[in-house]
């Protein structure tokens, strides 16, 4: 009898621990209105973020370029609202910084970009940088903490044990074909590489690791906003 009331209290205690990780929203700022939408927060170690990916802007076909119009565009995978509801928009990365400084997605900019870069985030937010990504990933064992359950396979299954909620949101390659939806999700950093690239994090849908990427600005990715 001792030896199951042990068991039991282990196991109970197990589950309250497991409960205790999960982060909650960000102190005084639970939510954000911003364009006619409502986000969620949740604080991971001294940063603040939003719980989903940032749809913003008027869906465009993806056989189209994101252009500086002073209209915020975005693809919606398969060029389905639905979609843009359930994952967020994607957004190359001219757009998503919103052409700061005069950068494109074939220019860098000049000055090049530092600090904050509120591009198409709430004001008082911005696109991470590089450094904040690796800040975020120092905070978890594994980045299964960081996706929503149910999202991954095998060694990638999410546990969302931070509250970060990350969906595998799947991309708009180059040319012009959506893919990997429920697969890999793409986040874009502010970090320009050259003329035509920048950086960007990676979440797999059968792997535990928070994966690096540097690609075309052309690519359509997700934007997902850290508070200044």
């Amino acid at each position: 009898m001792k030896i199951i009331l042990f068991v039991i209290l282990i196991i109970g205690l197990s589950s309250f621990l497991n409960a205790q990780t999960q982060n909650g929203p960000c102190p005084g700022v639970p939510t954000v209105s911003y364009a006619g939408q409502t986000y969620n927060t949740v604080q991971i170690g001294n940063q603040c973020w939003l719980k989903e990916n940032i749809n913003v802007g008027k869906m465009i076909d993806s056989t189209k370029d994101q252009i500086n119009n002073s209209i915020i565009e975005k693809y919606c995978y398969n060029n389905n609202p639905i979609n843009c509801t359930a994952y967020g928009g994607l957004y190359q990365w001219g757009e998503a910084v919103q052409y700061k400084n005069g950068t494109t997605d074939t220019t860098l900019a000049t000055p090049r970009l530092t600090g904050n870069v509120q591009g198409i985030c709430p004001i008082g937010w911005h696109i991470p940088s590089k450094d904040d990504f690796k800040t975020l990933s120092d905070k978890v064992k594994d980045c299964n903490e960081l996706k929503a359950i149910g999202q991954g396979t095998g060694t990638g299954t999410g546990t969302d044990a931070t509250g970060f909620s990350g969906l595998l949101a799947g991309a708009r390659f180059l040319d012009n074909e959506f893919t990997l939806l429920g697969e890999n999700t793409y986040f874009w950093s502010s970090d320009e590489l050259s003329d035509f690239s920048a950086y960007g994090r990676t979440l797999y849908n059968n792997k535990n690791n928070f994966g690096f990427f540097n690609t075309s600005k052309k690519g359509g990715y997700s934007i997902r906003c850290l508070k200044d």
